[in-house]
Parts: C-alpha cells; structure tokens; sequence
C-alpha cells in the first residue's frame, strides 16, 4: 500500500519494475499537474511471513511550477511624505506581499543600505545575515490561505537615523522566477540639535 498526502483517498497507479541484484523496484511518478507537497508512505506486508513489514515515509516532495506574484508595498504612518520619500520619528514598518504556493524563508534577500546624510556620506549595511535572536527585524506569516499571499515585513529602529533605500528579493525555490521590491527611501529623523 503507498499513500500520498496529497492524494489521500484518491486511486494510485503502482508501477514495478526489476531493480538491480533480484530486487523489484517501486516506481511512484509525480507528474507537473500535480502541484503541491507530497510525502509518501509506503506499507508492505509479507503474506508469507505477516510478522515481517516494511514501513517507508519519503523525504517531502514538492512539486511547483507556478511563479511567484509581486504583490503591494505598504508603509507604518509616517510623520511625513514626500514624492520620494517618507520621514518617521518612531520604527518604520514596510510590508510587502508575496503570493507564493511553497513560499519559503530561504528564498528572501534583504538589503538595506543606510546614509548618515541624504546625499552623502558614511554608509553600513543591514543584510539578512546580521539577523539574530534577540534582534529580528524581519518577519513573514500567511496572510490568506485560500490564495497563498504572505505579507513579509520589515521594521527600521527608530534610533536607526539616516536615510535607508531598502531593497527585498524573493527568489522561487524551484526557480521559477524573482521578484524584487524597491520601496521608497525612507529617513529617520531625529530633532535637530538646539
């Protein structure tokens, strides 16, 4: 008996096949139109000897040809907004929305490049890699199951002052595509010394 998670209760179509040194060989295929996370159970009991089964569980197959869909940036309240660019005195939040079927975190590239000043000077940059326990500043969770859209967001700490162009990529883990956000410039402000 083999099962397939994502066929429960559906007819499955064994194919054996000779393998090498007497062995049979149980062929399972998958095929392109069957899109989504399988994971398979194989049972098989010996009518000779009952007391002798195998029991199988596969590593989990996903199957995806479907690439992923750039959705909407949406920004926290800022204190102001210009053409080009958003000003905010407290943590800055953007959102951006990935429809996705197998979304996974792996997939995300984050840069954001901070200027101490709006044209020039210093710069550091914040990379996915200087994500820590205590220190996350990038999140995802389902947004809507039916449709399988993640919202992704990401915070600028408000003592974070200058002015950050923050780009996300999302790269399809079965390569299907990227995508790419490039949201507004946003600067911290800070009150200016007296």
């Amino acid at each position: 008996e083999i099962i397939d998670s994502f066929k429960v209760n559906k007819d499955i179509d064994l194919v054996w096949k000779d393998g090498e040194g007497g062995y049979k060989e149980l062929v399972y295929p998958i095929t392109q139109e069957e899109e989504g996370v399988h994971i398979l159970t194989l049972k098989y009991n010996d009518k000779v000897h009952p007391d002798n089964t195998i029991n199988y569980t596969s590593k989990t197959i996903i199957m995806d040809k479907t690439k992923p869909v750039k959705g909407e940036i949406s920004y926290s309240e800022a204190a102001l907004e210009t053409e080009d660019a958003l000003f905010f005195r407290e943590d800055a939040t953007i959102s951006f929305m990935i429809t996705e079927a197998n979304f996974h975190e792996e997939g995300l590239v984050l840069e954001d490049k901070r200027y101490l000043n709006r044209n020039n000077g210093a710069e550091d940059t914040y990379t996915l890699s200087d994500e820590t326990e205590g220190n996350k500043r990038l999140n995802y969770t389902l947004f809507d199951d039916e449709t399988d859209t993640w919202i992704v967001t990401y915070t600028i700490p408000k003592d974070e002052y200058g002015t950050h162009k923050v780009t996300l990529k999302y790269n399809d883990i079965c390569q299907n595509g990227e995508i790419i956000f490039e949201p507004k410039t946003i600067i911290m402000d800070q009150a200016p010394d007296s």
